[in-house]
């Protein structure tokens, strides 16, 4: 999508791997972005759920995995919701805050938050056709093929975790 609007600004854009979000540093403005296979459908790629710890990412339990995914399906991106399913929590009752817009899971107790994520397990990234898209409302739309190769070299190049600035988006320049 070119916007016209926007040619010669050079606006900076914070790319966030770990939350897939683009933020515009100048207006705040936040949307989410994808990476996935090319040819295969989402209902066929299988989502990992993962927590933070330190700087390490660990599978939440396969219990915990499948109730995420089935809040996140049902009630999408954005969404926030309270529980206390979690396996490590049966016979506590201890409520957590889950914020999937943020990422972030928080002990209402004791105010600890940490970082969650959830990402497409597939192929190697050597051997990854990878699609790239932006979210605009509940509709998903692909990048212009220079962005994807962009967002894709620095994927491969900086890992799933990284954060980087850039003004090189097509509809930028």
């Amino acid at each position: 999508t070119e916007f016209s609007f926007n040619k010669g600004i050079g606006t900076v854009y914070e790319i966030n791997f770990s939350k897939m979000a683009q933020v515009n540093t100048s207006s705040a403005t936040s949307r989410n972005i994808r990476r996935r296979e090319e040819g295969v459908a989402l209902s066929e790629a299988k989502a990992v759920w993962e927590w933070q710890d330190g700087s390490t990412w660990m599978a939440f339990h396969h219990t915990d995995a499948a109730m995420l995914e089935s809040k996140y399906t049902a009630l999408g991106p954005e969404a926030n919701f309270s529980t206390t399913e979690f396996s490590f929590n049966k016979g506590i009752g201890t409520v957590y805050e889950i914020n999937f817009s943020k990422m972030a899971q928080v002990n209402t107790s004791s105010a600890t938050s940490r970082n969650i994520r959830r990402r497409e397990e597939g192929v190697a990234l050597s051997e990854a056709k990878a699609v790239w898209e932006w979210q605009d409302g509940s509709t998903w739309m692909a990048f212009h093929h220079t962005d994807a190769a962009m967002l894709e070299s620095k994927y491969t190049a900086l890992g799933p975790e990284a954060n980087f600035s850039t003004t090189e988006f097509s509809f930028n320049k």
